[in-house]
């Protein structure tokens, strides 16, 4: 078992169980939702690796559709109005 886990007392493990069912979830998934998960947070990437990436996006971008020719900041922002 973790051993933060070990440390948790019966109180707050209460508070844990009531506030998952106040949201309808298993303990379970209630930590998976306010726990960061740091597969969404990735590491810092090097300039090496993000240009790398970059590369990668832009070679599959001839499956994009074009822009218009007359597109705009405006078309961008015309619901921000």
């Amino acid at each position: 078992m973790n051993p933060v886990l070990q440390q948790i007392t019966p109180e707050p493990a209460e508070q844990l169980v009531a506030q998952a069912r106040a949201h309808g979830l298993s303990v379970d998934e209630y930590l998976k939702d306010i726990l960061p998960d740091t597969n969404r947070h990735p590491e810092q990437l090097s300039s090496a690796e993000v240009d790398q990436i970059l590369d990668e996006l832009a070679e599959g971008s001839e499956h994009l559709p074009a822009l218009p020719p007359n597109f705009s900041r405006e078309d961008i922002y015309a619901d921000h109005g």
